[in-house]
């Protein structure tokens, strides 16, 4: 039985169709299997240099207050448990964004991690996504998660994790480029 947000139990739909619920064909569903960033189609090949260094920070992505309110309201009574992260540490917007996500799900109450720093030539990883170990084992609070994260207009597309645990992974690439 899932939580909903009001907290009274209903039967689950199907997860996969819950946490693949924007992914349009089989073929994109095994590649986020397989590899999250593959599943965002827009693959930067390399950095733009600037006088002040890699990439304007007026093209950083950031979390707006808006879209923190709505995150905060939606996940108010969604439980609680571990967030770690995965992201490409080569790209100094790609820290930063990883960062404002790190400090708002602190400040929500999870516990949160880096667990992986991911260094790669090329094609960088690309975009945002969610991880949990199985559809048939996860931790109650992805749902959450992802569903919040929808509603304030942030694609977080699931993909698996064979090596999470009871944890949640939020894995963060590069900036699509659109």
């Amino acid at each position: 039985m899932l939580l909903t947000p009001h907290g009274m139990e209903s039967p689950p739909p199907s997860l996969t169709d819950q946490w693949f619920h924007d992914a349009p064909s089989k073929l994109k569903l095994e590649r986020i299997f397989k590899y999250p960033f593959l599943a965002n189609p827009g693959v930067r090949e390399s950095q733009t240099e600037t006088q002040g260094g890699l990439q304007s920070a007026a093209n950083a992505r950031e979390i707006t207050r808006e879209q923190i309110s709505q995150i905060t309201s939606a996940l108010s009574s969604a439980p609680r448990g571990e967030v770690d992260f995965d992201w490409y540490i080569s790209d100094p917007e790609t820290r930063q964004y990883k960062e404002q996500l790190y400090d708002l799900f602190s400040q929500l109450g999870y516990e949160v991690t880096n667990r992986m720093e991911i260094m790669m030539a090329a094609p960088p990883p690309v975009g945002l996504g969610i991880g949990i170990e199985a559809t048939n084992k996860y931790p109650p609070e992805a749902i959450f998660i992802q569903r919040a994260f929808d509603a304030a207009g942030i694609s977080l597309p699931g993909f698996i994790d064979p090596k999470a645990t009871n944890e949640v992974i939020i894995f963060v690439g590069v900036k699509p480029e659109k």
